[in-house]
């Protein structure tokens, strides 16, 4: 695991980057990219933004213990840790999952996604939405459609897993050597 105010992946790698929030579509999300890059040396990055609950500033609750507060970055390691075994064990012949490079932020998501997609010179911005719209929309916004709208690399959100493919394999990825030479 990966932890640093403003992570790097490699000096000349440009992944694929895909925000998580452990929801399902994120899941789906990483699945997708994680076909998308199989067979090509494009990197994988999975990224969580530690958002501190104004609630409960500063902790997570444990997923194995529910009544047990741990420091915020512990629980999000652990639930990265945690899907990745999940996912793994899914899909054990997806060598893009075996590789995948966690990485943990704090900060405000929306803007945190943007700032590591261009450190890292992301190719592309896979993430999951959960398509809330009217009332929910209103009060809950969407991380997604904030990243779409602001982020340099192309963005595609992945709703669920209805549309998994077996295959995806894309070369244009490989030879796409940093954002805008696709």
């Amino acid at each position: 695991m990966t932890q640093t105010d403003i992570p790097r992946i490699t000096p000349s790698g440009h992944p694929v980057l895909v925000p998580v929030d452990f929801s399902d579509c994120s899941r789906a999300a990483l699945l997708y990219a994680s076909r998308l890059v199989e067979g090509t040396r494009t990197p994988l990055a999975l990224l969580h933004v530690i958002h501190d609950d104004v609630r409960r500033p500063g902790v997570y609750r444990s997923p194995n213990n529910h009544h047990m507060a741990r420091p915020i970055t512990d629980i999000a390691a652990e639930m990265v840790d945690d899907m990745l075994v999940e996912l793994r064990d899914q899909e054990p012949d997806l060598h893009a999952l075996q590789t995948v490079t966690p990485l943990l932020v704090r900060g405000l998501p929306g803007r945190r996604i943007i700032e590591v997609a261009e450190r890292e010179q992301a190719v592309m911005i896979i993430m999951g939405t959960h398509g809330r719209n009217g009332f929910a929309h209103l009060l809950q916004g969407s991380v997604a459609e904030y990243v779409a709208k602001y982020a340099r690399a192309p963005v595609m959100t992945i709703k669920d897993n209805s549309y998994l493919p077996g295959s995806l394999n894309l070369s244009w990825l490989e030879t796409a050597g940093a954002p805008g030479r696709i």
